[in-house]
């Protein structure tokens, strides 16, 4: 799938952007409080996957620290939601997601501001989100920036009798083993990949 490259007025407001996006199969949608440069680096990582900067969703819920105002005059054509107050990851991702839903995207990507996402990520995703229609969220694994041979999560599972949840891999060195395709009981929301017709049937995240 190829991701248009476009350019439309950018929007900003509390609870939606003004304006048009142009169209794009992809929305992404990063939620920020006072996270400082590794807003730039992360949104710069997006558009390297061919997302336009009008189909990237930047909510800030209500940063001090000059990063909004940095995000904005870096990328002037994203969407940006800018909350009084921090809503929390929860609500501010679901506003992302409602924006993305109502301008007709059909997958959002769920993406941390101090995650950096290498080239031809999102690719791979939607690859495998083609090849399985029964798949309904992907996502990479996860390294530690300041130790990329080690693993943050590779996905997690779920023990409900004990109601735990465990990422895969956590902590540990990255091995073959975990750096293939495999079905996981949750992804991370630090990086996720989910089709519009989960969240239409299972509807947005709980807010916090």
């Amino acid at each position: 799938m190829s991701l248009p490259q476009d350019t439309a007025p950018r929007g900003a407001g509390s609870a939606c952007a003004l304006g048009a996006a142009p169209a794009s199969p992809v929305y992404a949608v990063v939620v920020n409080w006072n996270g400082g440069e590794d807003n730039l680096a992360s949104i710069a990582s997006l558009l390297e996957q061919g997302i336009p900067q009008e189909a990237v969703v930047f909510v800030d819920n209500g940063s001090t620290d000059g990063s909004r105002e940095s995000v904005v005059a870096r990328y002037p054509r994203l969407r940006l939601i800018a909350n009084e107050d921090n809503l929390g990851f929860g609500d501010g991702v679901n506003q992302g997601m409602r924006l993305a839903l109502d301008e007709g995207a059909e997958f959002v990507f769920l993406a941390n501001n101090d995650i950096e996402f290498p080239a031809g990520t999102l690719q791979r995703l939607l690859e495998e989100l083609e090849r399985d229609p029964s798949l309904g969220i992907v996502g990479p694994r996860v390294l530690y920036m300041d130790e990329p041979d080690r693993i943050w999560a590779a996905g997690g599972t779920l023990s409900f009798r004990q109601n735990l949840t465990t990422l895969i891999g956590h902590k540990q060195l990255d091995r073959p083993e975990l750096n293939r395709t495999f079905r996981v009981d949750f992804v991370p929301g630090c990086a996720l990949l989910v089709r519009r017709a989960v969240l239409e049937q299972a509807g947005l995240m709980e807010g916090d």
